[in-house]
């Protein structure tokens, strides 16, 4: 979970930070891509080691859900970022205003992913 964060974090501060050229985007949106990837697979071991046997079906489809419902909203949040900022001016303003929505989210995921505890103090 925390690597998959890690690796979210850093593409996109990568597309913030980087020079908006279309080989560095590739990049920088393949590194988010992985790191969302590996964070959802990383919340089901997550899910499993917390949750008693009997709930472990429920909340993993609250995952999926939660997971779907995220990312709708997290699209739909950047594209508003975009559309108010061609609203005020356009030009690469739009970009990096939603580079920097994605910047920050990612970012906000990796410490939110450093409260997980640790399996040893889960099973404690």
């Amino acid at each position: 979970m925390l690597l998959g964060a890690a690796v979210s974090a850093i593409g996109g501060l990568v597309m913030l930070l980087a020079p908006h050229e279309i080989p560095v985007l590739m990049a920088g949106s393949a590194l988010l891509g992985a790191g969302i990837a590996t964070s959802s697979a990383g919340m089901i071991n997550v899910l499993v080691d917390v949750v008693p046997g009997s709930e472990v079906g429920v909340s993993t489809a609250f995952n999926v859900v939660a997971r779907q419902l995220g990312g709708a909203l997290g699209a739909a949040f950047v594209a508003g970022v975009v559309v108010g900022a061609e609203a005020s001016g356009g030009g690469s303003s739009v970009y990096a205003a939603a580079f920097s929505t994605v910047a920050v989210l990612t970012v906000a995921g990796l410490f939110a992913a450093l409260l997980i505890p640790s399996r040893r103090v889960r099973a404690a």
